[in-house]
């Protein structure tokens, strides 16, 4: 299990206050729920909460947080239509917040509520989003599930966040399934998937022949990642 991050000075004033406002809660994940829940505090303090109940890998919750995911999905669909369907703004932000803590928990029943918000969700960008948090969990991380998205009809948002995942959670056996649909990823359109598709297949020198390729790529982002990784191969 990773090691929650050290704390920064806002995030002890976050966890301050949530004790303070919830001081019926004997503990700091249960604080840190209650502030996630709460309307009568500010988006910006509740995202903040949030984050910390992720980080803290608290496992209590899901269903407040749940009802939170879907507070801030109904936020957010209301205003896509003014912001041309790409999602924008605080709620957005809590959005994301909350679905890294539900994927931080890494449980059947937080995987199935992530499934749940990918297959319910019809925006790409708010899609993407969970798979992009989905990455976050150990134990139940599916490398078949990312791998599902790497195909060319996939809007690519969620190509991106896939790829990400993979790259944040390799292991031997999904290194050596997903290199096959990696691989024409390569030979992208669109440079950031190249790039990214470099990066998913870093944690295996075996991928060297697929790296190399692109080691001229037009792109300077995609010859950056090319760089990147066959340094990692090297010192590695």
């Amino acid at each position: 299990m990773r090691a929650p991050p050290p704390l920064s000075d806002q995030d002890r004033i976050t966890i301050s206050k949530s004790l303070q406002r919830h001081p019926g809660k004997s503990s700091l994940c249960g604080a840190l729920l209650a502030e996630v829940g709460s309307s009568a505090t500010s988006l910006d303090e509740r995202t903040a909460a949030a984050r910390l109940h992720g980080d803290r890998r608290c496992r209590r919750g899901l269903n407040v947080l749940d009802k939170v995911v879907w507070e801030a999905h109904a936020s957010i669909e209301a205003t896509l239509c003014e912001n041309d369907g790409f999602p924008v703004g605080a709620m957005r932000n809590l959005l994301g917040a909350t679905l890294y803590a539900i994927a931080s928990m890494d449980s059947p029943q937080s995987h199935a509520k992530g499934l749940e918000y990918l297959f319910t969700f019809s925006n790409p960008h708010l899609r993407s989003d969970v798979l992009e948090y989905m990455a976050f969990a150990e134990v139940t991380f599916d490398t078949q599930l990312m791998a599902h998205f790497l195909t060319s009809d996939t809007p690519e948002p969620m190509v991106l966040s896939a790829l990400y995942a993979l790259r944040l959670n390799p292991t031997a056996a999904g290194i050596a399934a997903t290199r096959p649909v990696i691989a024409p990823l390569l030979g992208s359109p669109s440079a950031c998937v190249r790039a990214y598709a470099v990066y998913a297949l870093q944690y295996s020198s075996d991928n060297e022949d697929l790296v190399i390729r692109l080691v001229d790529d037009l792109d300077p982002d995609v010859r950056d990642a090319v760089t990147d990784v066959m340094t990692w191969f090297r010192e590695n």
